[in-house]
């Protein structure tokens, strides 16, 4: 067995890593997975300076902070994860009326560049809207149903749970579309083809197994693996989970000018020596 550590964050985008898990696809293919949940992202860009993982459910926007010091982790596929606007004013439910609002971000961070995205769709810029750093998501929801702020960006499972407490959800993002999250990999996975091929083909059979309707274990999960509230657990919708795929280049394109524009990161780099093939095919017989 090869031990692999991966890091997870507590979103359905992790939910085809455990449902690998639990059903044994990892070990069929002679893969020791371990997963380990965190709640907090600063914790877990920790964890991969420590070398504590071998790969991680990241963003494309974090991910740039790994390439600094030639660490070796490259963008491996690409996963499903949604974004969406939030607002207890029901005069907001589109980008256009975003214009001249105070919104509830966290800096430097991937709901900034789908924010930014959308607006530059609909003919404004983030200087047409008021940014107020406000990193706790929970803390941010609380003040927009409280309206000390007029929106703000969450990604799942915090629309589903704005939605519950009836408050204004629009603008969610279409994976298929928009894909900014992906799991990421150390030398040990980005450098052994082989490997990958071994992880992708246990990772496709648990999309399968959601795309055709496993609705049961994919409630558990949710649950218990990745904590979330039963009330969310229960009612998010379950999203049509893609197969591993690369990381689109040109949204990479994208990102990396975002970042360059906002100095999040400004080093000049070949964003193709950091997107690894998926070696395998784009079905769960791959």
């Amino acid at each position: 067995m090869t031990e692999i550590n991966i890091g997870t964050m507590p979103a359905p985008d992790s939910a085809p890593l455990y449902i690998a898990q639990r059903k044994g696809y990892f070990k069929d293919e002679g893969l020791n997975v371990k997963m380990t949940l965190f709640k907090d992202a600063l914790k877990r860009d920790a964890a991969v300076s420590s070398g504590k993982l071998d790969g991680t459910v990241t963003d494309l926007v974090m991910y740039t902070s790994y390439i600094k010091g030639n660490t070796g982790w490259k963008l491996g596929t690409s996963l499903t994860g949604k974004f969406g606007i939030v607002s207890a004013n029901k005069n907001i439910d589109s980008f256009s009326d975003l214009r001249g609002k105070t919104l509830g971000m966290m800096s430097n961070s991937v709901i900034n560049y789908y924010l930014d995205e959308n607006l530059n769709n609909n003919g404004m810029t983030l200087a047409d809207v008021t940014e107020k750093s406000i990193p706790d998501i929970p803390t941010r929801l609380q003040m927009i149903a409280q309206h000390k702020i007029d929106a703000t960006v969450v990604p799942e499972p915090f629309l589903t749970m704005a939605s519950s407490k009836g408050l204004n959800v629009f603008g969610v993002s279409n994976p298929k579309k928009f894909s900014a999250t992906a799991l990421a990999f150390n030398r040990k996975i980005s450098n052994n083809t082989k490997l990958q091929a071994k992880f992708y083909k246990a990772y496709n059979r648990a999309v399968k197994d959601l795309n055709n309707g496993d609705d049961g274990t994919y409630r558990m999960v949710l649950s218990k693996d990745l904590s979330l509230p039963k009330e969310v657990s229960k009612n998010i919708d379950m999203p049509e989970y893609q197969y591993a795929k690369k990381v689109n280049l040109n949204t990479f394109n994208n990102v990396l000018k975002f970042t360059k524009e906002n100095k999040i990161f400004t080093e000049k780099i070949n964003p193709e020596n950091y997107i690894m093939n998926v070696p395998v095919k784009n079905n769960a017989k791959g």
